[in-house]
């Protein structure tokens, strides 16, 4: 019976092991990383992405917006990226200033966006990362965020986690395409403000537990 009770808690901590992995992204080392085409890209700890302004060993780089590939060759803000993308200061007085920033949290092993860090307004949740399909936004990924206002979620896109959208008291509209199959539940709990903007009725039945008013859900066809 001892044995019998042995085997029963280790079961039930491989189990708890495992749904610890699957809930939170896998950490790996911050690297540069390129794409087929030949352009770079930094990735963080988590396996997303910096856009803006960022300092590795350094020097200054630029990120450009969505995919947060690596400008070159380039004056940005007054400051000349050179060919390897790279700008050195001078002085202090010549540092570039970081005004906006943004990092996934992606699982690729799940293809999973677990989290949403950040301070734009506007944000657009990619179905493919450099190669990567992406096919769930995980639950909890935005909830409290105060900044994002608008989010656009692209078609290629299938799962949508419990409370993903939740307690964004800023947020007003979101876009979700056809290509979702599931949205869980309380996707936009305490998230007054928001319209959700879909492309047909099967996805705004979709939304029916996903706390948010009948007439707050647009369907644009």
């Amino acid at each position: 019976m001892r044995k019998l009770k042995s085997l029963k808690l280790i079961a039930g901590s491989l189990v708890l092991i495992s749904s610890i992995f699957i809930l939170n992204p896998t950490k790996a080392s911050a690297e540069w990383k390129q794409t087929s085409s030949g352009e770079w890209w930094y990735s963080d700890n988590y396996g997303g992405w910096y856009i803006d302004w960022e300092k590795i060993d350094g020097k200054y780089y630029y990120f450009y917006g969505e995919n947060g590939l690596m400008a070159r060759d380039t004056t940005i803000d007054g400051f000349y990226l050179d060919s390897s993308g790279a700008y050195i200061p001078n002085d202090s007085n010549s540092i570039p200033k970081r005004s906006k920033w943004t990092v996934f949290g992606i699982d690729f092993a799940i293809d999973t966006v677990c989290k949403y860090l950040g301070n734009l307004e506007e944000v657009i949740i990619p179905s493919e990362v450099h190669g990567n399909q992406i096919v769930r936004i995980g639950s909890n990924a935005f909830n409290g965020n105060i900044n994002v206002k608008k989010i656009i979620v692209t078609n290629g896109i299938s799962e949508i986690g419990d409370q993903t959208f939740a307690n964004c008291p800023n947020l007003e509209d979101v876009y979700i395409p056809d290509s979702v199959q599931v949205v869980g539940k309380d996707t936009f709990k305490l998230s007054t403000k928001v319209k959700a903007h879909v492309k047909s009725d099967r996805v705004k039945e979709l939304l029916r537990n996903a706390d948010i008013k009948d007439e707050n859900i647009i369907v644009e066809k």
